[in-house]
């Protein structure tokens, strides 16, 4: 039980990471498009 437990907090924070860079990403393209 505490493995999955493990996994689902794992999975977690690897999709709020990608949303995060996602914004990050959209956010510096309109800061910079063109480098």
């Amino acid at each position: 039980m505490e493995k999955s437990k493990a996994e689902i907090v794992i999975w977690a924070i690897a999709f709020i990471a990608s949303m995060l860079i996602g914004k990050v990403l959209a956010q510096s393209n309109k800061l910079a498009p063109k480098r």
